[in-house]
């Protein structure tokens, strides 16, 4: 309380002892009444306190309205990272690669081109193999996690199947294989680049071939559509050995195929006389 207040509070006080003889009690009540307003009234320096707290309040709000809206920031930025981390498989094997060139989209018997091009690569995968195991395992736990969904047109309660990328290798019979394949794509505008294992540029002309070992990078996805998943959007591929691929030829097929001559002209497709004309012994 500073001198000017005390000095207030004096005066009043004196009305008050002298209200008896010098003002009606009337008077004496008002000037009463005035001492108590004032005395609940904040000092200077209690006014100041309280101006400095509501700024500082203000400034904190404000700082802690900012910090809300940072925090939802980066947390949208760390969902948004998430989702285009790039990972890496496990060693595979390659089947079915179009990887310099995308695989051209499925065209119905009425010619009506059904997708787009994509470039794409199935991955075949041990069972028995560690690193297959951990990495198959993260994977599908990561689908389970997803929410359940359901048919939203029928209103039916029974939860839709998920979609599981991880689908088993079968043979010409139909039959299971033992090993696991998993297949990465992606739009024909994302050209994945093609390495050795030297980390150098495999040339388009040099075509990746089934059964060549290979690495992915690849970008996990989800979705929701069709009861929900996670897709696998194709980055690179890194081939460890490679089996290149190599037009079929006459010996895949199983014919006997004989060496080419070096000396002599081949004369297996001459006729072994000469035609001229019609001859005596045709009948007809």
């Amino acid at each position: 309380m500073d001198g000017s207040d005390k000095l207030d509070k004096r005066r009043i006080n004196i009305a008050l002892e002298t209200g008896g003889t010098r003002r009606n009690a009337g008077n004496a009540q008002r000037l009463n009444m005035e001492r108590e307003n004032l005395s609940g009234l904040p000092t200077e320096q209690e006014y100041l306190e309280m101006v400095r707290d509501l700024e500082i309040n203000k400034i904190l709000g404000s700082f802690d309205e900012d910090f809300e809206k940072f925090v939802a920031s980066q947390e949208k930025e760390i969902k948004m990272a998430e989702k285009l981390t790039r990972m890496l498989t496990p060693v595979g094997f390659a089947k079915w690669a179009h990887v310099h060139t995308p695989k051209a989209p499925f065209t119905e018997k009425d010619g009506k081109v059904k997708g787009d091009p994509k470039y794409m690569i199935d991955v075949c995968f041990s069972a028995d193999d560690p690193e297959w195991k951990k990495w198959a395992g993260d994977l599908k736990a990561r689908i389970i996690a997803l929410p359940v969904q359901t048919d939203k047109h029928t209103g039916s309660p029974i939860p839709i199947a998920k979609q599981m990328p991880i689908k088993r290798e079968l043979d010409i019979d139909d039959q299971p294989t033992g090993r696991y394949y998993v297949t990465f794509k992606t739009g024909e505008k994302f050209k994945p680049p093609v390495f050795d294992k030297f980390g150098i540029a495999i040339p388009e002309t040099i075509l990746v071939g089934n059964e060549s070992k290979v690495r992915v990078s690849y970008t996990p996805a989800e979705y929701t559509a069709f009861g929900g998943g996670i897709a696998l959007y194709l980055n690179a591929v890194q081939v460890i050995e490679l089996v290149e691929y190599r037009a079929s030829t006459a010996d895949a097929y199983g014919f006997e195929v004989e060496a080419l001559p070096t000396t002599e002209a081949d004369t297996s497709l001459q006729p072994t006389h000469a035609f001229s004309g019609f001859e005596d012994d045709i009948l007809f």
